[in-house]
């Protein structure tokens, strides 16, 4: 049978013959439980009330500093301050539940286009490159939408504002804007 006595700054454990085992747990001057440092730590490690650790895994996830590096470098940042039993448990299914976490790794993302390799460019005015930018706020004349192009062997670049972006709206734009300019 054990017992726990507290012996200046220490908790020790008394078994039946009264030899003192030293636990690895004291309190400093301000009454703050720690966890002695191993070989392998630098500093002494403050024990984490239970009522505390979520907030603190948290913290070290959640924050703009700590980006969503996951469980094992959470855990490293956590582990070199704090203790507390369970601790890779608890930061491995905090993590989990992260939705942030959980958007970036579900595949909802777009998946980019292959890269191609195209022609040489021709000519001026052969090859124009269009993109749409939009929807936009509403204008005084009623766009929403901005057709962007551009001539890649000159680099020249035009704009047309547009009301939709159907492709009926868009070709005719290209033509009437585009085309016939030139």
């Amino acid at each position: 049978m054990f017992q726990l006595s507290h012996s200046p700054n220490y908790y020790c454990l008394r078994d039946a013959d009264s030899s003192v085992i030293k636990s690895p747990y004291f309190l400093d001057n301000d009454g703050f439980l720690y966890r002695e440092r191993n070989t392998n730590d630098r500093q002494d490690k403050l024990v984490a009330p239970d009522s505390m650790t979520e907030y603190m895994i948290r913290a070290y996830h959640d924050a703009p500093f700590s980006g969503h590096q996951g469980p094992e470098r959470t855990l490293a940042k956590i582990r070199q301050q704090f203790y507390w039993k369970n601790q890779y448990k608890e930061v491995k299914d905090c993590c989990a539940k992260c939705e942030s976490c959980a958007r970036k790794k579900s595949g909802t993302q777009p998946k980019s286009a292959p890269l191609q390799t195209f022609n040489e460019i021709g000519d001026r005015n052969v090859t124009w490159s269009l993109a749409m930018l939009g929807p936009l706020p509403l204008s005084e004349r009623g766009n929403r939408w901005v057709l962007t192009s551009t001539d890649p062997c000159t680099k020249f670049p035009m704009t047309v504002p547009l009301p939709d972006a159907t492709s009926n709206t868009i070709a005719l734009a290209f033509v009437d804007n585009i085309i016939c300019l030139f």
